[in-house]
């Protein structure tokens, strides 16, 4: 799960931070810091998992600060109180006018229609971030709750709020299911309820008992495995005897707080009643004291038998004051000894209350541990697999690299066999021009015997002779031009006929040079 906003999470970073900032208290400037410079994303994307499973109420228990069109920073003042470091005394209007000059303060309950489209946009792009990382989304359907031990209550939000705050997320929830590769776990709503034993800090409109959490885990165990046995009904079940129970237990705690507390007036009221009493014996005593006083003066004969009376009614009276004032001190010492009663059935009964959760929970721990043990197992199973399949993955790409190795050393055989073509058909390209060259030695040569022979017929039957016989070899040579030895034998011959017709010409020339003029 994610603990930012979705907007500020991808939203543009802040490379610089600015020096105002350097009042905030150090923790939160830290977390300041951190969101400024976006490093809780690439915190995610360097997890090792396939699967995130994450809620959306951080974004609309925090809102935001837009420091620009593309930046965005957690709203500090909607985190007091939940983020570490900020508290009334160190985050108020005063310091955030002067920490975010200007910046526009956006959350659902205030500015709902700015709000909407922001959030849109970032979660279209978180998603399109994380798909690429995560092979599974998982989205927990949370839901605000007023619900504390199945009593109404509010905790964080105004009254109201929460049911405010759930039609947002309904309209939240229906944009994240306009996309594919999110999933959705979702639990009916009577089901979220909250109290002294939910984890992270005690009770919150959005942390649930405990049973709510094994629910998720149920869930999403059945969205993995499909052929999983369904166990939510017995954890429902639980659930309700659970918040029953603890709700027995709340009543049953305020009629014995009543019965404390109602013992502990009387108590006082003993404890004012003796007081009184013990007054009252002191003013009595010492009006008694002061009469005598006054009668124990002697005056006449009968002073004596009347000073004994007067010391008898003072000792009467006395007797009488102080039984009033020990009977008012044992009420009392009653009252107290009841109200010590009370206490320790009190101190007994929660005492016996905790024992059963206790071991309820020791219970729900021994059960949890079981299901991760078999959760465990099924990891290791999937490991198994996934070494099986890397293995085969590995011996794949080593039969790719082999096929491979081999395209390459066949490409490497046909590129030395087009070089060798190539070489080929350069020596053919140049037996053809020597062909050529030949060919208009040829020509050359027979023009000049058309010209120096002209007259002589033989010699013209055997230039016809020799250029039909150059035909048919060239003819030969075309036929031949796929062997190059050949073609080089052929044009040695060629070169041979040539040298021939060469003597036989220059043999001509001669004797036609050497005939006597007007010789037939």
């Amino acid at each position: 799960m994610w603990r930012r906003p979705t907007i500020s999470l991808v939203a543009d970073p802040i490379e610089k931070i600015d020096s105002r900032f350097s009042c905030l208290p150090p923790q939160f400037l830290t977390y300041l810091v951190n969101d400024a410079k976006k490093l809780h994303l690439p915190n995610l994307l360097e997890m090792d998992a396939e699967l995130l499973i994450f809620d959306i109420t951080r974004d609309l228990r925090t809102g935001v600060v837009a420091l620009s069109e593309t930046q965005f920073v957690i709203d500090p003042l909607e985190g007091v109180n939940i983020i570490e470091g900020l508290t009334p005394e160190t985050m108020n209007e005063e310091v955030f006018d002067k920490v975010f000059k200007g910046g526009e303060r956006i959350s659902f309950h205030t500015n709902w229609a700015r709000f909407f489209p922001l959030w849109k946009r970032a979660f279209a792009r978180s998603i399109e971030i994380l798909s690429r990382k995560f092979s599974r989304l998982v989205l927990l359907e949370h839901y605000f709750t007023c619900k504390v031990n199945g009593v109404p209550y509010t905790y964080d939000l105004a009254p109201g709020a929460a049911e405010t705050a759930n039609i947002a997320l309904e309209k939240m929830y229906d944009f994240a299911r306009s996309f594919d590769c999110v999933s959705f776990v979702s639990l009916p709503r009577k089901l979220f309820i909250t109290g002294r034993e939910v984890p992270w800090g005690g009770p919150s409109d959005t942390h649930y008992l405990p049973e709510i959490y094994l629910l998720y885990a149920e869930k999403t165990a059945q969205l993995l495995f499909r052929d999983r046995e369904d166990g939510s009904r017995a954890i429902i079940d639980q659930l309700f005897l659970r918040a029953a129970e603890r709700d027995d237990l709340i009543l049953q705690i305020q009629a014995l707080t009543a019965e404390r507390d109602q013992l502990a007036t009387d108590n006082a009221a003993f404890a004012a009643a003796r007081d009184a009493a013990l007054e009252e014996r002191d003013e009595m005593r010492a009006r008694l004291e002061s009469a005598a006083d006054d009668r124990l003066t002697p005056s006449d004969d009968h002073a004596p038998a009347t000073t004994e009376n007067d010391a008898a009614f003072v000792e009467r009276e006395s007797a009488a004051i102080e039984a009033r004032a020990i009977r008012a001190e044992r009420d009392a010492a009653i009252a107290e000894k009841a109200a010590a009663v009370a206490e320790r059935a009190l101190a007994l009964y929660e005492k016996e209350a905790m024992q059963r959760e206790r071991d309820a929970a020791v219970a729900d721990r021994d059960r949890i541990m079981g299901e991760n043990a078999a959760i465990a197992a099924e990891r290791n199973k999937e490991a198994h697999e996934k070494d099986a399949m890397r293995a085969e993955r590995d011996a794949a790409i080593a039969n790719a690299e082999a096929i491979a190795a081999d395209r390459d050393r066949i490409m490497n055989e046909n590129a030395a066999m087009a070089a060798e073509w190539s070489k080929e058909a350069h020596e053919k390209e140049a037996m053809r021009a020597e062909r050529d060259n030949a060919l208009a030695d040829k020509h050359a040569f027979a023009a000049d015997r058309d010209r120096v022979l002209a007259e002589s017929a033989a010699l013209l039957v055997e230039r016809d002779r020799a250029s039909g016989e150059i035909d048919e070899i060239i003819a030969r040579l075309e036929a031949a031009l796929a062997h190059s030895e050949e073609l080089a034998a052929e044009r040695d011959r060629l070169a041979a006929e040539k040298a021939a017709l060469i003597s036989e010409r220059d043999y001509a020339r001669d004797a036609l040079l050497e005939r006597p003029v007007g010789a037939a």
